[in-house]
């Protein structure tokens, strides 16, 4: 299974999301993720075989951390803000989170460093002539930045469906499921949607939740 960790998000940060999702929604090649999909990733595995889960989950056991208070800081977007593929909001620089994400690092020896960052809207494909309509279409929002307290991370699965799309509905060989699968994976860890996926992407599932000074609580195993 594919798993990755991060924190979750109050309601609060999704009803500002809502705001930015009225003003862009006249840009149809933007999908919007799903409030109940938002999240800040801390660090991604990958996919990890069955076998190797609860080892993996009796490591971040012995992660402690303290609670601490994340910001909204405004948005952005990725790659540059001239080849548009992810609109983001921003959070204000916070040290208890890097020390977090540098224990997860650390813990599994990770190289890959997470921008903090939550993801607002996905391109089918890079925006580049849509790039000045959709700068001044976002400085039209009216939001507030919020303020919200971490006390827990959650370990999440996440499975590529495309039980929506018209191509898996095809009837085809083997070896072509194969290569459609592959590419909806290439999509996915490029942080990309497409035809492959459902509308709303891949379904994420909590598989346990670590609090700050607390044992770990399972939720879904």
């Amino acid at each position: 299974m594919r798993l990755f960790i991060a924190i979750d998000l109050p309601q609060a940060v999704k009803d500002m999301v809502r705001a930015f999702e009225k003003e862009l929604s006249i840009f149809k090649d933007l999908r919007f993720v799903r409030p109940e999909h938002m999240h800040i990733t801390l660090s991604f595995f990958g996919e990890v075989a069955d076998a190797d889960v609860e080892a993996l989950r009796e490591k971040l056991h012995k992660i402690r951390f303290d609670p601490f208070t994340l910001k909204t800081l405004g948005y952005g977007f990725f790659p540059t803000s001239k080849r548009i593929r992810i609109v983001w909001i921003g959070l204000e620089r916070n040290e208890e989170f890097f020390r977090l994400q540098e224990s997860l690092r650390e813990l599994y020896r990770q190289k890959e460093k997470f921008m903090p960052h939550i993801t607002l809207a996905r391109a089918k494909d890079i925006m580049i002539r849509e790039i000045h309509q959709l700068n001044e279409e976002v400085k039209k929002v009216k939001y507030e930045e919020v303020t919200f307290p971490v006390d827990r991370f959650i370990l999440y699965s996440s499975e590529l469906t495309c039980q929506k799309s018209p191509l898996c509905k095809l009837r085809v060989s083997t070896r072509r499921q194969q290569a459609i699968s592959e590419h909806a994976q290439e999509l996915h860890d490029a942080g990309k949607r497409s035809q492959f996926l459902t509308p709303q992407g891949p379904i994420h599932k909590v598989i346990e939740e670590y609090r700050a000074g607390n044992p770990a609580e399972t939720l879904i195993t």
